[in-house]
């Protein structure tokens, strides 16, 4: 999913989130630079985030979120140090939030970037939004689509933990 709407937006970069009530835990990133892997290593707690933080608004409201730039957000602004350091690391301007639920509950999130201040369309935002809709199945391939997990980029993130399973055609 993460690499289809990287590709699908003509964005540089994402990650994928899962959320477990307290944190979000990054378990896949694609086409990020080494330093912006680092910093998603580490889970983000939402207790410790400034409220306007991006993701602690995915995580209220539940509803997709985009920001055209970054850097005119009030955490930006205002120097909310997990935000600040990942604007600053990951050179993102553009960014596209996208909640995934389960049952009305926060299960997650995925998260795609553009270095430059570009909004994302309306169109590219429901393509996003909507994978699973059946004029969208053949382009998004819901749920068969490829990624890198974290194991792989992080070895030691989940310790004994097993990757998350794949999903099959």
């Amino acid at each position: 999913m993460l690499v289809n709407a990287v590709r699908l937006c003509e964005a540089e970069f994402g990650h994928l989130f899962l959320y477990d009530g307290e944190a979000f835990h990054a378990t896949a990133v694609h086409s990020a630079s080494q330093a912006f892997a680092e910093v998603r290593r580490r889970p983000v707690t939402l207790s410790e985030l400034h409220p306007d933080v991006p993701l602690a608004r995915v995580a209220r409201t539940k509803v997709v979120l985009h920001i055209a730039d970054v850097r005119t957000e009030k955490s930006y602004i205002e120097r909310d140090p997990t935000f600040f350091e990942f604007v600053d690391i990951s050179g993102a301007r553009a960014e596209l939030l996208v909640p995934m639920l389960k049952e009305n509950e926060l299960i997650g999130a995925f998260v795609i970037y553009r270095l430059e201040v570009r909004p994302f369309t309306d169109k590219q935002i429901e393509l996003v939004n909507s994978p699973l809709k059946p004029s969208l199945r053949s382009r998004t391939r819901a749920c068969s689509m490829s990624y890198v997990s974290a194991p792989t980029i992080f070895p030691n993130l989940y310790n004994s933990r097993p990757p998350p399973p794949k999903c099959s055609n």
